[in-house]
């Protein structure tokens, strides 16, 4: 099982790590997309794996460059940390959901509450392998809950995953949150 990023010394072994997660994807039938968002981030990580440390951050006066290497590095922890739960979802819901996951912008879109799927779907699958990884039993589905999950002694319960957009959001996502889980659980 890969580890995620923060089990990991050099971003050389990120690359290795993202590289191979995404290998595992095309070897589930997903093409690798040549501008996809995960292959900028790689090619960014690449240049930060080419030089030389102990070093002060790069890009010190490139704003766009550092979003980007910020969003490459909170986006390929989630990628990693979702490979360990793929195998929760039937072949099929799995492709679509990777499909997702692999496809969109390589920065969220701008504006408050604007939707990103990409995001969103990711988002799943790390709440899943959080869940996981404290000893529940998780299953991702391809319905309309998010994820579905068990833990020894305790009924079968329903996950929703929200990704508010900013503060002012939350409120609202909460709201919405548990309205679907009332809906669901009837």
């Amino acid at each position: 099982m890969i580890q995620g990023l923060r089990d990991v010394v050099g971003i050389d072994e990120v690359v290795r790590r993202c590289e191979a997660a995404l290998a595992g994807a095309a070897a589930l039938g997903l093409p690798r997309h040549p501008l996809g968002r995960f292959e900028q981030y790689l090619h960014l990580l690449r240049e930060a794996a080419s030089f030389a440390y102990p070093r002060p951050f790069p890009w010190k006066d490139d704003e766009a460059k550092r979003r980007l290497f910020f969003e490459a590095t909170s986006q390929v922890q989630q990628l990693l940390d979702a490979e360990a739960v793929w195998g929760s979802l039937t072949p099929d819901a799995r492709k679509k959901k990777l499909d997702i996951v692999l496809s969109g912008s390589a920065l969220p879109p701008k504006g408050k509450g604007r939707p990103d799927r990409p995001r969103n779907t990711l988002f799943e699958f790390a709440v899943a392998r959080s869940l996981q990884h404290k000893g529940f039993e998780v299953t991702l589905t391809d319905s309309a809950e998010d994820v579905r999950a068990r833990f020894p002694g305790l009924p079968p319960f329903l996950v929703e995953c929200k990704r508010p957009t900013h503060a002012g959001s939350l409120g609202r996502v909460v709201t919405k949150s548990r309205r679907q889980l009332r809906e669901r659980c009837d």
